[in-house]
């Protein structure tokens, strides 16, 4: 109603600089906050619109999106429905984390996937390059079994091999957290 009178969707919370779209794109439930997404959207709501300093926990939080929000909780209709209406996949946020690679931190298999078939590049370091932490990085280092595979076989096929920052590959990295069930894993893909 407030929408159909004009009512401006990308007024900002005065604590987080939140708008309407980053609570609808991190509520957890789907039904109606679907809607109120589908509907800020259909208003001029902005999907690019950034979080102001320190508005979130994961991440480093300034400038996220509500796309960075909605990949950290999985919400993959969410993150289509933001793509389809211009989010951009790749936008970094204040400490250089994409949304691809928070739903990745979180394990996030759906919106990983998500995010791949919209065009985010599951290479891309965090950081843009700082850290040298790429998806597998991060889904080995905590311990997303499921997320680690999925990266590996087809059809997103990311090499073993990457390293980061440290000159760590992901097996490395697993082995370090003695997690043997993504050890396994990565061995059985490991270069020679």
């Amino acid at each position: 109603i407030l929408l159909e009178a004009g009512s401006n969707p990308d007024i900002k919370t005065k604590r987080r600089g939140a708008t309407a779209l980053h609570l609808a794109a991190q509520h957890p439930s789907a039904g109606r906050t679907n809607s109120c997404l589908n509907s800020m959207l259909a208003y001029g709501g902005d999907p690019n619109a950034s979080l102001s300093p320190g508005g979130a926990d994961v991440g480093g939080g300034s400038e996220q999106k509500p796309l960075h929000l909605a990949s950290i909780v999985g919400r993959a209709e969410a993150v289509k429905a933001l793509v389809d209406a211009g989010a951009d996949v790749m936008a970094l946020d204040e400490s250089g984390w994409a949304p691809i690679h928070l739903a990745c931190h979180m394990g996030q298999s759906e919106a990983v996937i998500a995010l791949v078939n919209a065009g985010a590049n599951v290479h891309a370091p965090v950081g843009g390059g700082k850290s040298g932490s790429s998806c597998i990085h991060l889904a080995a280092e905590q311990g997303h079994l499921e997320l680690t595979r999925l990266l590996i076989e087809q059809p997103l096929l990311v090499p073993t091999d990457l390293v980061d920052g440290e000159g760590r590959t992901p097996l490395q990295i697993a082995q370090e957290r003695r997690d043997f069930d993504i050890i396994t894993l990565l061995g059985r893909y490991a270069k020679e």
